[in-house]
C-alpha cells in the first residue's frame, strides 16, 4: 500500500511540474476575476469592447461592449466585425455557441454591470482544433501601444488549452480557459491582458490555436474559445478645450521660451514670436510627425480667397502669416474636407486655425479633430 500510494504522488507531482514548465505567459499577464470591478475597466481609454457572439449591446463599468453578432448590435458591420471610430475588431471562428455557459455568480459594485459582464461570458466563439480562432484589430496609430484583454469562460472544470500570438510573436504558451494553472469556479473567470505594439500599419493580429510553437500541447482538448474583448489606449484621452480669440501674436501664447517637440505649419514656413515653424505640404512632412487624408493631400500658401484672415480679427503679423496658409484634403464631399492649419506640441497639442465653418459645412454636419502621442 505505501508503495502505491508513494507511486500515485509522485506520479501527481511529475504531472504538476510538466504543466507548470508548459504554461508561460511572455507577455503580459492572466488575470482571475470574480466580478466587472476586477476588470479596471476606464471609459477614458477604451477604444473598443466587444462581446463575443453576444445577444446585444450592454453598459459594464460605463464602458459599452458592443456585440459582433449581425443584426444585433449598433457596430456591427458584418458577422463577427465590430468598428467604431476608425478602429475595426474582427474575430474568425469556426464555430459559435449561444448561451454555452451558465451566467456565472459575479460580484461587482453595480448590479446591473455584474449581471451584463455575467451574460458576456455565456456566449462564445470557437474553433475547432487545429483551426485558429483569430482576431484581427485594424484602424490603430502605427506604432502605437494598446492593452488587450480576452475574456475565457470555460463555464465547467474541463481541460483545455492553446497558445495565443499577437503579430506572429507567441505572447503565451499552453494558456487554459482556467488560467494556465487556476481553478474554475462558478464565481470567477480568466482574463489574458497585455500590452502590445500595432505594426506601421496600425494592425494587430491574434492568433489562438493549439501548439503554435513552444512547448508541446499539454491539455486534451486544443479548441480555443473567448467571450470577450476589451480594447484600450495606453494614456487616457486627451481633451480638447479651445480658447481664444487670436488677434495678436502675444494672444498666440507662442513663446521661445516654451520646449516644444513640434511647430509646425500647414502651407508655408512661418514665424511667430521668434518661433520658426516648419513646412508641412503635400511633398513635405516634418520629421516625426504623420498625415493622411481620405483623397489628395493639398495646400494653399498666401493665397486664401474669401478666407480673409484679418477680417476675423486677427492683427499680428505672425499669426496673419500662420493663419493665412493652411493643408487640407482635396476631397470635395460635405463633411469629409479637412484643414491642418498648424500644430505646436510640447506638454500638450495646440491646433490653430480660421475656418469659416458655415463655408465648409452644411448645417448639421459635424467634424472631428483625431490626435495622439505615442511614446
Amino acid at each position: 500500500m505505501k508503495i502505491i500510494n508513494l507511486l500515485i504522488v509522485c506520479t501527481m507531482l511529475v504531472f504538476s511540474c510538466h504543466i507548470s514548465s508548459a504554461f508561460e505567459v511572455l507577455n503580459g499577464e492572466i488575470i482571475e476575476i470574480t466580478g466587472p470591478d476586477d476588470l479596471e475597466l476606464d471609459p477614458s481609454n477604451t477604444v473598443l469592447a466587444v462581446d463575443v457572439f453576444g445577444n446585444g449591446d450592454s453598459v459594464i463599468n460605463d464602458v459599452e461592449f458592443f456585440t459582433d453578432r449581425a443584426g444585433l448590435g449598433a457596430q456591427v458591420t458584418s458577422e463577427g466585425i465590430v468598428e467604431k471610430d476608425g478602429v475595426s475588431i474582427t474575430t474568425t471562428a469556426t464555430n459559435t455557441i449561444d448561451n454555452w455557459a451558465n451566467a456565472q455568480t459575479f460580484t461587482g459594485s453595480d448590479a446591473d454591470s455584474t449581471f451584463n459582464l455575467s451574460e458576456v461570458m455565456r456566449d462564445i466563439r470557437w474553433s475547432a482544433a487545429p483551426n485558429p480562432l483569430t482576431i484581427d484589430i485594424a484602424g490603430l496609430n502605427s506604432g502605437g501601444i494598446y492593452n488587450l484583454k480576452l475574456l475565457f469562460n470555460e463555464g465547467a472544470d474541463r481541460d483545455r488549452g492553446w497558445d495565443i500570438t499577437s503579430n506572429g510573436e507567441i505572447i503565451v504558451d499552453n494558456i487554459t480557459s482556467e488560467g494556465g494553472d487556476g481553478f474554475w469556479s462558478p464565481e470567477n473567470t480568466f482574463v489574458y491582458s497585455g500590452d502590445l505594439t500595432a505594426d506601421e500599419d496600425g494592425n494587430i493580429a491574434i492568433e489562438m490555436r493549439n501548439d503554435i510553437g513552444g512547448e508541446p500541447q499539454i491539455s486534451a482538448d486544443g479548441n480555443p474559445i473567448l467571450q470577450g474583448i476589451v480594447l484600450s489606449a495606453n494614456q487616457p484621452k486627451s481633451i480638447i478645450s479651445f480658447v481664444g480669440p487670436l488677434t495678436d501674436d502675444e494672444s498666440s501664447g507662442i513663446s521661445p521660451d516654451n520646449d516644444y517637440t513640434h511647430t509646425i505649419s500647414g502651407g508655408g514656413v512661418e514665424s511667430v514670436n521668434g518661433v520658426d515653424f516648419d513646412l508641412l505640404n503635400a511633398n513635405t512632412t516634418p520629421d516625426d510627425f504623420f498625415w493622411d487624408v481620405s483623397s489628395v493631400k493639398n495646400q494653399i500658401n498666401d493665397n486664401n480667397g474669401s478666407w480673409d484672415v484679418g477680417a476675423s480679427g486677427v492683427t499680428g503679423s505672425g499669426l496673419l502669416g500662420l493663419l493665412g496658409s493652411f493643408t487640407f484634403n482635396n476631397d470635395g464631399n460635405v463633411g469629409i474636407r479637412s484643414k491642418v492649419i498648424s500644430t505646436v506640441g510640447y506638454e500638450d497639442i495646440k491646433l490653430y486655425w480660421n475656418v469659416n465653418i458655415e463655408n465648409t459645412f452644411e448645417s448639421g454636419e459635424s467634424f472631428t479633430i483625431y490626435y495622439s502621442c505615442d511614446g
